[in-house]
């Protein structure tokens, strides 16, 4: 049985330092119509969230004469939160994080069911010539290719308090199916997680906790400073926004660079030090 990520001989679990993840061994693929992964984010037996894949024939504009007789190919991959969690969204969609975007209480989040990551939805369309067309909806299955992972953001309850977590997805372009292939949770509660934290160092996330290096002022206005480096590793730094993309990136100049982002919109920024051993990323909000 596939539908459920509660199966021990299938997960391996490891904690880094606050952060708990859970790597799917191997990864869970979701192709059959009715497919259910129940998600418990923190092994306790709860189920928190659920991803399904539906998949059916079905009458293009069904009730509109001019289309009744076409059949389409409708297929739908949905995440329920379950009441009182919530998934990171975008455009009223769930947002397809990349690599390293922070996962807080600043996002925006929905309790809604049934929440599409792609959908490829039939319908009727016309005059003069009626046609029988299909959306594409859903961050998921748009442009992102097949041997492509995003991350989804999910806030949860443990016993009262508020965690929050990412899981990794597989969907390809045309969703025909979904894998689920890791996830994690920060344990300290109303913490923020980066998204892909807690995986392997190859993934090139960082411990964020891990270093004494520090932003100054921070919140900033536009400049800052990093303090707290070894500039004998140091080799660069970079800048990303909260969806985890870089906006940013120059080699280090001294033990205490000045960065200046006063251009850039108000919101929340990623800091990342690379060294020759590891990477550090320290959260910066900008007034």
């Amino acid at each position: 049985m596939k539908h459920a990520l509660l199966l021990l001989c299938l997960i391996t679990a490891q904690s880094h330092a606050q952060i708990i993840y859970t790597d799917v061994i191997p990864d869970q693929l979701y192709n059959t119509s009715g497919d259910t992964c129940h998600l418990d984010l923190n092994s306790d037996g709860i189920t928190d969230f659920h991803l399904s894949y539906r998949f059916f024939n079905d009458q293009c504009g069904a009730f509109m004469t001019p289309c009744y007789d076409a059949i389409a190919h409708w297929t739908y991959i949905a995440i329920d939160p379950l009441v009182p969690n919530a998934v990171c969204d975008t455009n009223s969609l769930p947002s397809a994080l990349r690599p390293v975007a922070v996962i807080d209480g600043t996002l925006a989040w929905s309790s809604a069911g049934s929440q599409s990551l792609a959908d490829l939805a039939p319908h009727c369309s016309g005059p003069p010539a009626w046609v029988c067309v299909v959306d594409h909806i859903g961050q998921w299955s748009q442009g992102i290719s097949a041997d492509s992972s995003r991350y989804l953001g999910l806030r949860f309850d443990i016993a009262g308090t508020t965690h929050y977590g990412w899981a990794r997805l597989n969907i390809p372009s045309y969703p025909s199916s979904f894998t689920v292939k890791d996830y994690a949770y920060n344990s300290v509660p109303d913490e923020l997680i980066l998204a892909g934290e807690g995986a392997d160092i190859s993934t090139g996330i960082a411990d964020i906790t891990r270093s004494s290096m520090r932003i100054f002022p921070n919140p900033t206005s536009g400049k800052f400073s990093v303090e707290g480096l070894d500039n004998s590793q140091a080799t660069s730094l970079e800048v990303r926004d909260a969806m985890g993309q870089m906006i940013q990136r120059s080699v280090i100049p001294d033990q205490r660079p000045m960065i200046d982002i006063s251009s850039r919109p108000s919101g929340i920024y990623l800091i990342t030090i690379r060294t020759t051993d590891e990477m550090i990323t320290r959260k910066l909000i900008k007034q």
